[in-house]
């Protein structure tokens, strides 16, 4: 006669008890994963920003550190403006001899902030003009009763004047610049002369500011 043993199988309840546990502890390992993944996408858009914003530094200091001497006329400028928002609307104006690296002679650079205000297709932020068509000398016109009128130097160009499309978008989203250097005895936001010993930098962008300083070695 057969004997019919207790059976060895799992109940429903049980199957399902194992799956749920499987999932917690699942979950409960992922858990970190997932936020380290997180963590990682954010710091690799962070860092994003910032290298973007070094960059535009570093351009700025290499521009700033090929500048050229002219009998003429100051080949380095800042002028201060406070711009419609909050934020520094600063420009520069550099003759410099960076230029040549992109096939072209020495010329006048500017740097200064582009609201998305004035534009109408392009980009805001930080743009960046290089200007070879200006006078490098000072022009003498005769004018009416023999009078003399020298032309604006290159460094005296009317900033608001220029283009968005004509100039080169370096930082987009920068919605403000403040410039001052070191005269020698204290830092000024307005300059106009040769090299600087020293500039500082700041660009605002995305409700954050990102300051430089570089000093220049003089030249004998």
């Amino acid at each position: 006669m057969m004997k019919h043993g207790k059976s060895a199988g799992f109940t429903l309840i049980e199957i399902m008890l194992a799956v749920a546990l499987t999932g917690i502890i699942a979950a409960a390992a992922l858990a970190p994963l997932l936020f380290t993944v997180k963590s990682l996408s954010e710091a690799q858009r962070e860092w994003g920003r910032n290298t973007r914003d070094r960059f535009a530094a570093d351009k700025i200091y290499r521009d700033v550190r090929s500048s050229i001497e002219n009998p003429s006329f100051s080949p380095f400028k800042i002028i201060h403006k406070d711009g419609l928002s909050l934020q520094n609307d600063d420009r520069l104006l550099v003759w410099s001899a960076s230029s040549a690296k992109e096939g072209m002679p020495v010329s006048l650079i500017v740097y200064k902030i582009v609201s998305a205000a004035a534009l109408d297709s392009n980009k805001s932020g930080l743009y960046r003009w290089v200007l070879k068509s200006v006078p490098s000398q000072y022009e003498e016109n005769s004018l009416s009763a023999g009078a003399v009128q020298r032309a604006s130097a290159p460094i005296d160009i009317d900033t608001d004047t220029l283009k968005a499309e004509e100039g080169k978008l370096l930082l987009a989203g920068a919605d403000g610049l403040s410039l001052s250097v070191w005269n020698g005895s204290e830092w000024v936001g307005e300059y106009s002369g040769e090299l600087p010993p020293a500039m500082r930098l700041q660009i605002s962008m995305n409700g954050k500011k990102f300051s430089y300083e570089e000093w220049f070695p003089k030249i004998q």
